[in-house]
């Protein structure tokens, strides 16, 4: 049996391109989309490579303008240039899937990991940059942490602070733990008798109330520490895999953890995340940043603790024509979904809702949730020809709905998601610009969802009092790009004075929403 070494020798010994400029113009590329660099994407790699030994670097560009591309590209360039392991990291499995198969459009081999699996040996031997998830590169035992990378894609980067937060907070919860629950919520029972909010806090736990979260005090922590301590040792929280992962990083910081105990679950977590232990973001290591919504610099200092180099090549890509109806903006509208549903109701459209309750309402005209194999049914939405309604959880970011895909989106309520320390900053402390920048983020986001390229087109329908008023407030638009503060102000205008909204957007599927006007 003979072999043909000379396949072998070409593919090890030809050229690796360390420019991203010249790696991209060596790819055979397959995607039809792909003919060349977009003007910005070019600008950015070139920008980056010119500052690529910089520790920490930003690229930030409007949703649809192509960041995918420059993050694979530069990811092996990476690979090329120092021949270790390079991350590109996403926020779900959906994305590393999505991901991957971008960068084999782009004639790029990547290795994938998740469920604790690699695709191949690529990422190993130091010749493919490797596609995870933050779950898996954040998570307390990740095995990540055995053998560092040389550097890290964040891509989505605005999505970091939330699931840092996830990694650094142990959840008790009830039907998980319900002996270790019970002990915590009566070792802090006399402190809030004490205090005269016995009734509220014993009403929270037998209502099984979990929107409602009691923030322990400190010094209430502390005079408990050594119980507290005692319950979740016994409570065994290294053997569940909910709890598994946070306790790794947590359990010798206890003390310095805020508590907050609702009626479904008792989560600690510290203040302040502590970053700079995270060997990710420790010396040595390169990483890069992908953001449309990066420009708030007080979330990026508080998510990854530093200051980066930011790139933001100028460009129009992904400003998109979309028309924005506002239901609750006429003085008519008694009830703003109701006539969101009769608008969409021939229409194949997307529904983005904060949580499963805001999704209960639209139940009636659901024909697919967000539930198992979400890929699957993302696949099928976007290739369906009838006019079917598919509901996303608090998924603002990375999920793609472009051209014919989907045309007609609903953003239900204010986009908030917000974890148990949040919550008490808004509600408690009524540190609202502390929060502000945060959901300017997902609204962005949401907003891209079905808007990619400059030809594309689409109708966003707002509905809820909640997210209306937040983008009333002046003060909560200055923190959304120009062109997006503009089509919000002529879709509250035209939602004011046009009272057939369902006509107007049975034009929009046709045309683009400039060409309505005549029809106002």
């Amino acid at each position: 049996m003979s072999f043909d070494f000379n396949k072998f020798l070409t593919s090890t010994s030809a050229k690796r391109h360390v420019d991203p400029v010249d790696l991209f113009q060596s790819l055979k590329v397959i995607d039809p989309d792909v003919k060349d660099l977009w003007l910005a994407q070019g600008d950015a790699l070139r920008v980056w490579h010119a500052i690529r030994d910089h520790k920490d670097v930003a690229i930030v560009l409007n949703t649809g303008a192509g960041k995918t591309m420059i993050g694979v590209i530069a990811a092996q360039s990476l690979v090329n240039e120092i021949n270790d392991h390079v991350l590109y990291v996403c926020s779900s499995i959906q994305l590393v899937e999505q991901t991957a198969k971008k960068a084999e459009g782009y004639g790029l081999k990547v290795t994938t990991y998740y469920r604790s699996d690699f695709s191949n040996t690529l990422y190993q031997r130091g010749q493919a940059p490797c596609v995870t998830t933050y779950h898996a590169l954040l998570n307390g035992k990740s095995r990540f942490l055995q053998d560092l990378p040389s550097a890290i894609i964040f891509d989505d980067a605005h999505t970091v602070e939330h699931l840092l937060r996830d990694a650094f907070s142990i959840k008790i919860r009830r039907e998980t733990f319900p002996k270790a629950f019970s002990q915590i919520v009566e070792l802090f029972r006399r402190y809030y008798r004490l205090i005269r909010s016995g009734v509220g806090y014993e009403e929270t736990k037998k209502q099984r109330n979990g929107n409602n979260y009691w923030f322990v005090p400190p010094f209430a922590l502390y005079e408990q520490y050594h119980e507290l301590e005692r319950i979740l040792l016994d409570a065994d929280l290294d053997e569940e895999l909910e709890t598994l992962f946070s306790w790794e990083h947590l359990k010798n910081y206890l003390d310095i953890c805020a508590l907050f105990i609702s009626g479904q679950e008792i989560v600690l977590t510290p203040p302040v995340i502590p970053v700079s232990t995270i060997p990710y973001f420790q010396k040595g290591i390169r990483r890069l940043y992908l953001s449309a919504t990066l420009t708030a610099g007080d979330k990026f200092m508080r998510t990854f603790g530093r200051v980066p180099e930011i790139v933001t090549p100028k460009t129009t890509a992904g400003e998109c024509e979309r028309l924005i109806l506002i239901p609750s903006m006429h003085s008519d509208c008694l009830d703003d979904v109701a006539i969101a549903k009769s608008i969409i109701r021939e229409q194949k459209a997307l529904i983005l809702v904060p949580s499963y309750r805001r999704e209960a309402i639209w139940s009636d005209v659901l024909t697919m949730r967000e539930k198992d194999n979400i890929t699957e049914k993302i696949e099928t939405f976007k290739t369906a020809e009838t006019p079917e309604k598919m509901s996303l959880v608090s998924r603002y970011d990375g999920i793609d709905f472009p051209d014919k895909d989907c045309r007609v989106m609903v953003i239900d309520d204010l986009p908030s998601s917000l974890n148990p320390l949040e919550k008490f900053f808004w509600e408690k402390l009524g540190l609202a610009k502390y929060l502000r920048s945060a959901i300017s983020s997902r609204i962005i986001q949401a907003f891209g969802r079905i808007s990619r390229g400059m030809s594309d087109y689409g109708v966003v329908i707002i509905t809820s009092q909640k997210l209306r008023d937040w983008l009333l407030e002046p003060k909560n638009r200055a923190t959304l790009p120009l062109f997006l503060v503009q089509q919000l102000e002529l879709g509250m205008n035209i939602s004011e004075d046009t009272p057939g909204q369902s006509h107007l957007i049975s034009r929009t599927t046709a045309a683009p929403w400039y060409r309505l006007l005549e029809f106002v």
